[in-house]
């Protein structure tokens, strides 16, 4: 570095702020010593010439013109990897001029921002790392090793086949092949940070070929890794001018710093995270363990390692503490900023150019095309001995193939290390943007995990047997959840063996936070330690005392899904599906406090409902409990000796499937000895349903009133009413209810609901659903039935889209809770 001139006190302003030359073959790049930070505009000063601002606003054309690619490529399915590719702003389009180039990317600002990339890279790494569990790896049953390594010996044997057969036919240079070496051993690899990536953005952590895939590119990337760590040190450049260690000392060297990494890093590590009380982790506590990461990264640099943040955050504990507390405070910054600018920075030196010199470019193309040929046909074949379907093996096998930012850090090294030169590099990055950008949009359309619940017959309440076995499914997402949900399947019950037994599935559902891994099992299996694992604990409790109570005739069975919430859905249709349960029933997105307010609203919980209404292969049921703190509502214990004798229960009938299911479960419910059932037909004149036979609804009310026929506590109504108004006053004057059932959907034009849509909140839980449940007036409680999904049938008109699979909400503002807090407990 120089310093500026002086001319009587005041700095002249440079016209250019660097300059560059070589010496002795190498290239140099000098800048001012006090270029650092503009005056402004004001004194004449041009931002772009001092660094500062120049690194600002290269940060700020990555961040808009990769999301601006992003917007355009987003009919296309396209994955963010393609828009952050860097190719278009790089040397091949904008900068391939000098001139433009020096004043956007001059290269001292080039290397100011390829050292803040690097480390969001590094730090990204170490996230990724913390979040796998290990024990994943060491549960991966055959199938997944069958399939990673089958797809791994396949690219290669394809490869190197391809690569004997193009030399035999076409002259390549000498200097092309260590390059044609290592990428064909390394486009053969599968790396689990690549591939779980893909999983999350496809929405498909929770489905059979998701899980496969991360599990198989898990198992190979231990393999992968392990090759990199020998690769970075056998293809370090050479210099003749300089003392080189010996290859053996280099070796010696990077085994002890992993001694030291694993020995003494890791274990000061976990002593932090042991001193951390709750769930929670101290400010300090968080700071320590960065400082540590740094100090093993600045050890890692010291022998030439790149991944050796991701091996030191593989061996440390994934969820929380550490885990949710990474995620939370960095990963915002480190993924949705550094890596973009990582990508771009790389996809940057991209020279399509270079391509141009080489008269064998297309045979280099043949060898990698040959070999994500193997790398498909490989896992594709291995996939169907294996049992997986042909619908679910293509799709995996083009899964398998995706390459990311891992393979794009490692093109990027082996071009510094000289091992790639222009043509390769160029070739191997164009390579990933045309691969993935044909793959991810097939993957998208080919795959569909709700698929397998759209082939089956529907299930219902209506089609069960009097004397068979009920199948219930119940979501908890937190313990407040518990009580009322556990009274409403008391009311199911029935006290005599010989009429049918009721089979309980509890379903703990878990947002997936410092982990890469979903889970879905049984709770006994279930040893991880999860944020809220007392609210585990706690449904556990409160149904095995359900269970015990009633002496046999109902059983209880416990899962837990870990999952993101965009996917939560899956892991419960699909236990649903497995289990062939009859109705789900999930609480609503909404609490009330005592004070008859709202206390917690979670738009996330509420896009969980609506994808399940969407796809669930049984009826639903959404409860909305907002008798928190009173008699009413759900909130007592059927089965304690002071709880009231008789509990209202009140069942709107209008018409249609929804209303017909809906039926089917009050008159269940209406065979409780402590239950009082009135079911009220809402009848209004002259007016003939589009959308179901009127006649059929006649013949399930005959039914109704068949089966009820000596029971006392079942009560039949007819009232007409002309409009929402008539409605209202039907529901006022049975208020003293505990528990109002309705179904879901009604003809938008029906009578009973004219005038309700106009400020309906909640679609879920249907029109008149939503009036019941956003109405201060209104303390009892709501079970919405649905009997089926439905597309196109929807509250307020159609949907184009699937109901939230865009809304974008903030994972540390899932919940807005007023400052008081409350529990209950059976």
């Amino acid at each position: 570095m120089v310093d500026h001139p002086y001319t009587n006190g005041t700095a002249v302003i440079p016209k250019k702020w660097w300059a560059s030359g070589s010496i002795f073959k190498d290239r140099m790049v000098c800048q001012y010593a006090r270029a650092g930070t503009s005056h402004g505009l004001w004194v004449g000063h041009n931002p772009l010439d001092y660094p500062t601002p120049l690194c600002l606003g290269q940060i700020i054309l990555i961040f808009v013109s990769t999301r601006l690619i992003n917007l355009v490529l987003l009919p296309l399915r396209q994955s963010m990897i393609v828009a952050q590719a860097g190719i278009l702003i790089g040397r091949s389009l904008l900068c391939h001029e000098p001139k433009l180039e020096n004043m956007l990317f001059p290269p001292p600002g080039r290397y100011i921002l390829k050292t803040l990339s690097t480390f969001g890279f590094m730090i990204h790494l170490f996230i990724l790392g913390v979040k796998i569990d290990m024990s994943s790896l060491r549960n991966s049953g055959i199938k997944s090793l069958v399939v990673g390594f089958s797809g791994l010996f396949s690219t290669i044997l394809f490869g190197a086949l391809a690569f004997f057969v193009v030399r035999q036919l076409v002259e390549l240079e000498q200097t092309q092949y260590a390059g044609i070496r290592v990428l064909i051993l390394f486009n053969a690899l599968t790396f689990f940070m690549v591939t779980n990536t893909y999983v999350h953005d496809l929405k498909l952590s929770n489905s059979d070929m998701g899980r496969l895939a991360a599990s198989s590119s898990l198992v190979v990337d231990a393999f992968g890794l392990f090759a990199s760590v020998i690769a970075l040190i056998a293809l370090a450049p050479r210099n003749d001018n300089v003392n080189v260690l010996p290859t053996y000392i280099c070796l010696l060297y990077t085994g002890l710093y992993y001694l030291v990494l694993f020995a003494v890093l890791r274990p000061l590590v976990l002593y932090i995270v042991s001193r951390t009380e709750g769930s929670r982790m101290k400010q300090t506590h968080f700071v320590l363990i960065i400082v540590i990461l740094l100090v093993a990264w600045l050890g890692g640099e010291y022998v030439g390692q790149r991944f050796h943040t991701f091996l030191f955050g593989l061996s440390l504990p994934d969820g929380p503490p550490l885990g949710s507390e990474l995620v939370q405070k960095l990963e915002a910054v480190t993924s949705g900023v550094l890596l973009p600018v990582f990508c771009t920075m790389n996809g940057w030196r991209v020279n399509v150019q270079s391509l141009k010199k080489r008269t064998s470019v297309w045979a280099v193309e043949l060898i990698f095309v040959i070999g994500h040929l193997g790398k498909f046909i490989g896992t594709f074949v291995s996939s169907i001995v294996l049992g997986v379907s042909i619908e679910n093996a293509a799709p995996l096998a083009l899964m398998m193939s995706l390459k990311g930012v891992v393979e794009i850090s490692l093109y990027s090294i082996w071009k510094d290390h000289a091992v790639l030169d222009d043509p390769l590099f160029t070739l191997s990055m164009l390579n990933i943007v045309l691969f993935n950008g044909l793959a991810y949009p097939l993957i998208r359309q080919m795959y569909d995990p709700s698929a397998k619940y759209k082939t089956i017959k529907k299930r219902g309440l209506m089609g069960c047997s009097d004397n068979g076995e009920l199948q219930i499914l119940v979501c908890i997402h937190k313990q407040e959840n518990v009580p009322p949900l556990v009274n409403l399947v008391e009311m199911m019950s029935k006290f005599n063996r010989a009429i049918g037994y009721i089979s309980v599935f509890a379903l703990q559902l878990i947002q997936l936070t410092g982990s890469a891994m979903p889970i879905l099992a049984p709770i006994q299996k279930h040893n991880k330690s999860p944020g809220n694992l007392n609210d585990v604990n706690h449904t556990v409790n409160a149904f095995q005392q359900f269970e015990d109570q009633k002496q046999g005739y109902v059983t209880v069975q416990h899962f837990v899904s870990v999952a993101p919430y965009k996917t939560m859905h899956n892991d419960v249709c699909a236990l649903a599906h497995d289990k062939r349960i009859s109705i789900i029933i999930l609480p609503f997105h909404k609490e009330w406090g005592v004070d008859g307010k709202v206390d917690t609203n979670c738009a996330q919980i509420k896009a969980v409902n609506i994808r399940v209404l969407r796809k669930a292969p049984c009826s639903v049921a959404i409860l909305v409990d907002k008798g928190a703190g009173t008699s009413r509502g759900l909130y007592f214990n059927m089965t304690s000796n002071a709880s009231p004798s008789v509990y209202q229960v009140v069942m709107l009938f209008i018409g249609g499937n929804d209303d017909h299911e809906a039926l089917a479960l009050a008159r269940r419910i209406g065979e409780h000895p402590n239950v009082k059932l009135t079911v009220i037909w809402l009848k209004s004149n002259d007016y003939q349903p589009h959308l179901h036979d009127p006649q059929e609804d006649v013949r399930v009310m005959r039914d109704f009133h068949m089966r009820s026929i000596g029971r006392e506590g079942i009560v039949c109504r007819e009232k007409v009413v002309e409009d929402g108004i008539g409605t209202t006053k039907v529901v006022l004057s049975m208020q003293h209810a505990n528990l109002f059932i309705v179904g879901r959907y009604h003809e938008p034009d029906c009578p009973a609901v004219l005038g309700l849509t106009d400020w309906s909140e909640s679609s879920e839980v249907g029109t008149l659903g939503d009036m019941l449940a956003t109405s201060d007036d209104f303390r009892f409680s709501i079970l919405v039935v649905q009997q089926q999904p439905r597309i196109d049938k929807n509250i307020h008109g159609s949907r184009s889209r699937d109901d939230y699979d865009t809304l974008s909400i903030s994972s540390d503002q899932s919940f807005i809770s007023h400052a008081h807090s409350r529990s209950h407990f059976l």
